[in-house]
């Protein structure tokens, strides 16, 4: 029998881009799905999508949290599914199929089902991102709309809301630490919006990448990966200023 997913979407003033969002999930061919809609308490007319849909969504809750990482955990206390993915406004699955085609095989052995994702950088193009596992000192790269993870562990390791961006980091860490099976899907799963915290505020999340690997890694090891990661950085954001739009896009699709 295949197993039940709960597909969650965390919003807040989401108005221009949650419908999207919506469509990609309840057209996925797979089933059984169960869909989650936790809102922080939007009001630039986000409510209005999320009840046109009201009829096919499972569970929906508006009110003002504490942020994305809060959010996500509330959502959790309110899925029933075996598995979960994290689709947050703005994000889509890459297909139709995509769902189907994940768990199409036997899962039974795995606790995280994970696989690449593009990123959407709007009118500056796209590019194709691939996960990876933690390879110390090395970071992981991995995308929670690319993720499927049983809902078992979520329950056990809920996000560190003192972290405002990493923490879904800290959680892939932990599990990993403690022996959790992850299994790789060697295909496109999502397609994420690049205008998420992390990519909107990247010397924060590089102070909390740093961190979170700090909990788990060698302090030597960290401070190098980290320097690597902060000069990477430097180059991108010159590079940025001084390079026209177009070479900007042919720069991301050669990467």
């Amino acid at each position: 029998m295949a197993p039940k997913v709960s597909i969650i979407t965390v919003v807040f003033n989401g108005l221009n881009d949650l419908e999207d969002t919506i469509l990609s999930v309840l057209n996925q061919t797979y089933s059984p799905i169960e869909y989650l809609i936790v809102d922080g308490g939007s009001t630039d007319g986000t409510l209005a999508i999320i009840n046109k849909y009201k009829n096919k969504i499972t569970h929906f809750v508006s009110e003002k949290d504490q942020g994305i990482y809060d959010a996500m955990n509330k959502a959790i206390a309110f899925a029933s599914g075996e598995w979960v993915n994290y689709m947050n406004s703005g994000d889509t699955f890459y297909s139709n199929d995509c769902v189907s085609e994940v768990f199409e095989k036997n899962t039974t052995t795995f606790d995280f089902i994970y696989g690449n994702y593009i990123a959407d950088y709007h009118t500056n193009g796209q590019r194709l991102l691939k996960a990876t596992l933690p390879q110390p000192p090395h970071q992981m790269i991995l995308s929670h709309q690319s993720v499927f993870v049983r809902t078992k562990a979520l329950k056990l390791f809920p996000f560190d809301t003192t972290l405002r961006i990493c923490a879904d980091l800290k959680f892939y860490e932990q599990c990993w630490h403690h022996g959790f099976k992850f299994h790789f899907f060697p295909h496109v799963i999502s397609v994420r919006s690049h205008a998420g915290l992390s990519d909107i505020n990247r010397l924060q999340a590089i102070k909390e990448t740093e961190r979170v690997l700090m909990m788990f890694y060698e302090p030597m090891h960290v401070k190098i990966t980290m320097q690597r990661i902060k000069l990477m950085h430097l180059i991108k954001s010159g590079a940025k200023r001084i390079m026209p739009s177009f070479l900007q896009r042919i720069y991301r699709k050669n990467l």
